[in-house]
């Protein structure tokens, strides 16, 4: 009995592996045109008697890049056999010496490509649309692509300041699968409300109600650190001394101390779910966020972070 299944399972693999063997990739002669960027084998040859499992392989096999739209590349029959062999290695490649493969040429609008980076930049900028002027630089020249249905869409990766030269990628998929990126530089001006020093300001000391004001500039290149709302000087201070007239920047100033040096302050020790308060006398000024040393009515000096409320906490 088992004798006669082994028979049959060796009759079944051998008569499966004639009909491999007659497997055959027969290159198409005269021209082929293709509509996107690379040649499979099922583009350019007809397959036959090939298993079914086989067929799909052969036809979806990746013979190499196409050409830019209206022009060709020229494939081979010995580098067909080559790639062929490496996946089926019984199958023969007959037919023509070589095939000439051109790629069907379409084009996107130069016009439509810009017209989406300037509606993207309009459509996401901080500015009110009255305050900014948006000029393309324009390039000649429809741009050549497979045909199929486009899609434009513009490369957001957050780094868009909005202001002075700009370049917005403008990404071109064709049937919903990525083609190229086509770069369109813009320069955006802006003119804007921004802050400046309407009196001179002294280091380390309070604004006063009419030191700064809002006026409408040219803030094109201006730097990425000029302020647009005036609630940032809430609790601030200048860093350096600034003369009436100048545009400021957020680097000029500092929040103001929670407290000062010598204040007495409460500190939080937390040991995990555990909060201890105790109270210190702060030997630095505390401004949020800073790690200032604190001497413990104990008399032993600690150090931690200080918190929005002026406190300092200490974790463990």
């Amino acid at each position: 009995m088992k004798f006669k299944i082994f028979l049959i399972l060796v009759l079944v693999f051998t008569a499966a592996g004639l009909h491999a063997q007659g497997a055959e990739v027969v290159l198409k002669s005269g021209d082929v045109y293709v509509s996107t960027g690379k040649i499979y084998l099922g583009d350019i040859a007809d397959i036959t008697n090939a298993a079914p499992k086989d067929l799909e392989k052969l036809r979806e096999l990746y013979i190499k890049r196409a050409a830019v739209p209206g022009y060709k590349v020229v494939v081979e029959k010995e580098y067909v056999a080559n790639r062929v062999s490496k996946y089926l290695p019984y199958v023969t490649v007959t037919g023509a010496d070589f095939v000439n493969v051109y790629t069907s040429k379409g084009s996107v609008s130069r016009e439509d490509v810009e017209k989406t980076a300037k509606d993207f930049v309009l459509t996401n900028m901080p500015w009110k649309l009255d305050a900014a002027e948006v000029k393309v630089r324009q390039a000649k020249g429809d741009i050549p692509v497979t045909q199929g249905e486009v899609l434009l869409k513009v490369k957001d990766e957050g780094k868009f300041n909005y202001r002075g030269n700009l370049v917005v990628p403008v990404e071109v998929y064709i049937d919903g699968k990525y083609y190229r990126t086509e770069p369109v530089s813009m320069v955006v001006k802006v003119n804007a409300p921004c802050a400046a020093a309407q009196t001179d300001l002294s280091r380390h000391t309070a604004i006063g109600a009419d030191g700064i004001s809002m006026e409408t500039r040219d803030i094109t290149y201006l730097p990425e650190a000029i302020i647009t709302d005036i609630s940032f000087f809430n609790n601030k201070t200048p860093v350096r001394n600034i003369l009436k007239g100048t545009i400021v920047t957020s680097d000029m100033f500092e929040s103001l101390p929670l407290f000062r040096r010598g204040a007495l302050i409460d500190v939080i020790v937390k040991v995990r779910a555990i909060s201890v308060q105790a109270e210190g006398t702060a030997l630095s000024d505390g401004r949020e966020g800073d790690m200032v040393r604190v001497k413990l009515s104990s008399g032993k000096i600690v150090e931690g972070k200080t918190g929005p409320d002026g406190k300092v906490i200490i974790e463990k």
